[in-house]
């Protein structure tokens, strides 16, 4: 066998076991969970300002409330002629606006309301399947994510090309109306997959 076939299959089955170990994960077998952007930020803004003391005087916030919300800001490079999106990424982690003055930019957010573990099991009850390589049921993380949205996006920023905000409807339940889904899923796949993923780094999923 060729080194080039020997590298291609360990690389497949890197893929795989790094697959099954998000599957995993996000049918909750974890043994840590770390905000890393958080931890990142927090890092990154000790070393510019040792100085400061302002602690902050917040408790942990170990229960979720259904007034909380959660709110995902992202930042937007867009082509000025045509709209086309060029660049999609947590707000601030781009630079600044002024290193890409060729492009549009924008700030766009999403509100979220965090996830309770009821409502979690839930989701990963009604998306399971069952993997062979782990042998058990795991959730599917794509359908887990509908979950997500459908349940939990209740407010955003996106407006149409008439510059309008488009408004979201929801079902009696709080669900995501047949109105609103439409609207969600027309938006850009990596936009949406930014938010998404934002959301599921920011609740430590």
């Amino acid at each position: 066998m060729s080194e080039e076939a020997k590298s291609e299959i360990v690389e497949e089955v890197g893929d795989e076991q790094t697959s099954l170990r998000e599957a995993e994960e996000s049918t909750g077998i974890k043994e840590s969970g770390v905000d890393q952007d958080a931890l990142d930020k927090s890092k990154s803004d000790s070393d510019s300002d040792s100085d400061s003391d302002d602690q902050g005087d917040s408790l942990p916030s170990f229960f979720v409330e259904e007034d909380d919300r959660v709110r995902i800001s992202v930042d937007v490079l867009f082509d000025k002629k045509n709209g086309r999106l060029v660049g999609v990424s947590r707000s601030g982690s781009l630079g600044d606006s002024e290193d890409f003055n060729m492009f549009g930019f924008t700030t766009e957010w999403f509100e979220f309301t965090p996830v309770g573990y009821e409502d979690m099991a839930n989701y990963r009850q009604k998306c399971s399947v069952f993997r062979k390589d782990a042998n058990r049921l795991l959730a599917d993380p794509i359908s887990l994510r509908n979950f997500l949205i459908v349940w939990h996006l209740k407010d955003w920023s996106m407006k149409g090309r008439d510059g309008k905000k488009i408004e979201l409807n929801f079902l009696d339940n709080g669900a995501l109306g047949d109105g609103g889904i439409k609207s969600v899923y027309k938006m850009h796949t990596t936009l949406l997959d930014v938010v998404v993923t934002l959301f599921e780094k920011d609740m430590m999923m």
